[in-house]
């Protein structure tokens, strides 16, 4: 699946609330904590060689970049790689968007959105090396992630299905 395809898709499962902010907001602190939380983790365990560990890492890296893309739509950002290998690393990029969105939000400050670009095409690039370097195809991360999110809204959001998760049918899809 590639990058527009995902954009479209990832849409179905994205719950709307009531405002653009709040929307907004629900992206940048979905993408933040699923990317401190879950995929630096399964980042490090893929260093350590655990069991496991590749499965972590599509599946979490998937869920950071299901948030990024919801991110794009409510900023009316381009959902596109960067041309070049970024300068910087993840970590600044992700806390780029959240300082932006804060000093938008906090001190009426303009966002820049030139630099949000750059920093959404930076962390899909930074994304793809990083799968690239375990033989991993970015586009079947995003399949995958698709998938997922089928098998857990067959038709739509649902807070209780996010709540109670099947997980059991949902680990089956990394597993072919």
């Amino acid at each position: 699946m590639n990058l527009k395809q995902y954009l479209i898709e990832s849409e179905r499962t994205c719950k709307p609330l009531d405002s653009l902010h709040n929307n907004i907001i629900h992206m940048l602190l979905g993408m933040g904590g699923e990317f401190l939380q879950e995929f630096i983790p399964a980042a490090k365990n893929v260093v350590l060689s655990k069991k496991g560990a590749e499965i972590d890492i599509i599946d979490e890296g998937g869920d950071v970049l299901w948030y990024l893309a919801g991110y794009c739509r409510f900023k009316d950002l381009k959902f596109e790689f960067l041309g070049t290998t970024p300068l910087d690393t993840l970590e600044y990029y992700i806390g780029y968007l959240l300082e932006d969105y804060k000093k938008e939000m906090a001190y009426t400050k303009e966002s820049n959105i030139k630099k949000c670009q750059h920093c959404v095409s930076a962390i899909l690039t930074h994304f793809n090396d990083v799968y690239n370097s375990l033989n991993i195809n970015i586009e079947d991360v995003l399949e995958k992630n698709i998938e997922k999110l089928k098998i857990r809204f067959p038709d739509k959001f649902e807070s209780e299905l996010a709540i109670h998760k099947n997980l059991e049918e949902e680990k089956k899809i990394y597993n072919n």
